[in-house]
């Protein structure tokens, strides 16, 4: 039991170096809070974080400020070194480049976005990582077969990748000795299934990881929650 303590209390510890790092992050890239502010709440080997309100909202008030700049889209992938991993009239969509992207930028201790990726969790638990005894617990439930049809998608891709990567490190190109493995490539695609944004760029819808936003709860209709809706103005997400 001292053990598992002292682990927890690492752990804590270090969450919350990182999460304070990714709040100097976000001021230093122009991520505005209006009226709201983020705390973490810890428990023993769990970390918890969420919005708050610190004052009262009207509805229609601005809470959040994001410049496009701070956020990992499809134009940022093609402006990033990982882009020349794609070999030449190979295509892949949207999601996968994503996840390629957050991959790279992971183990890129450079990357522009180092603070936010740190404080991304770092287990998930989506059915892609369920086992499959814990799949046939589901029964007959249509997830099944839908976590079954995505893990195979995504095996697929990650064999793709996997190649396009090892034939970099003959040449000393871009991805570096980061193992990439089956499970980080899950991982990658869990966060963006999870988490990612449709956000115009230019007048593109693009799947969008946005920093602070993603702490956002979802609108339960259910419960006639009020619903927190974004807008593009001035090249910031408000």
């Amino acid at each position: 039991m001292r053990v598992a303590c002292w682990v927890a209390i690492l752990f804590c510890v270090c969450f919350a170096e990182e999460f304070q790092q990714f709040t100097i992050w976000a001021d230093e890239n122009g991520i505005t809070l209006h009226d709201i502010e983020v705390r973490e709440s810890s428990h023993v080997l769990e970390t918890e974080r969420g919005v708050f309100a610190s004052a009262d909202i009207q509805k229609g008030d601005v809470i959040l400020e994001i410049p496009i700049e701070a956020m990992m889209n499809e134009a940022t992938m093609k402006n990033s070194d990982c882009y020349d991993l794609l070999p030449e009239g190979e295509y892949l969509t949207a999601t996968n480049q994503m996840a390629l992207h957050l991959l790279y930028e992971k183990q890129n201790k450079n990357s522009k976005w180092r603070e936010y990726i740190d404080i991304l969790p770092k287990q998930l638990q989506t059915t892609l990582f369920y086992s499959e005894h814990e799949l046939k617990m589901l029964q007959s439930s249509t997830l099944v077969q839908n976590t079954q049809m995505r893990k195979e998608n995504a095996k697929f891709y990650f064999n793709i990748i996997a190649g396009w990567i090892s034939s970099d490190r003959e040449r000393n190109g871009v991805w570096g000795d980061e193992p990439f493995t089956e499970e980080d490539w899950f991982w990658a695609l869990s966060i963006l299934w999870s988490r990612a944004f449709s956000v115009k760029v230019d007048d593109q819808p693009m799947g969008s990881l946005v920093p602070m936003a993603d702490m956002f709860n979802a609108y339960d209709p259910q419960k006639d929650r009020l619903q927190v809706k974004a807008a593009i103005e001035d090249s910031q997400l408000k």
